[in-house]
């Protein structure tokens, strides 16, 4: 979320929650000589964090999924998931899950759901001027 509103190879796309991402607040993250996010100062960019209908909670333990090029290799200089407890790796490979859900859970058929190129407004981005 760092490089926003720039492109950013490591931009965690999500389902089941929603934030939204303020790019008039500068981003607020430390890095290494080696890129990787060690800390947040200031004012946080990301706000409004939902899990479902509920507002994220920083003491309770979530499962997620993903890539494990961000999971568990700090893709992007992502460094949040360092620690967690991983209960399932090498599951299959992304474009395989992309696959299997559209075989097996759109039949085969992508709905108009998923025709905005924009999304679903899981993710929003607020403070530009664009």
């Amino acid at each position: 979320m760092r490089d926003i509103p720039e492109e950013s190879g490591g931009f965690l796309h999500v389902a089941g929650m929603s934030f939204e991402i303020d790019v008039s607040v500068q981003s607020g993250c430390v890095a290494d000589d080696d890129g990787m996010c060690i800390d947040i100062k200031g004012e946080r960019r990301v706000k409004n964090a939902m899990v479902g209908e509920e507002p994220i909670d920083p003491g309770r333990i979530y499962k997620i999924a993903g890539a494990d090029y961000v999971l568990l290799n700090n893709g992007g200089g992502q460094t949040a998931f360092d620690g967690a407890k991983v209960i399932q790796d090498d599951f299959m490979i992304d474009s395989q899950a992309l696959i299997e859900y559209l075989k097996n859970t759109l039949s085969g058929s992508i709905s108009s759901e998923y025709a905005d190129p924009y999304g679903q407004g899981r993710i929003v981005i607020t403070g530009s001027s664009d």
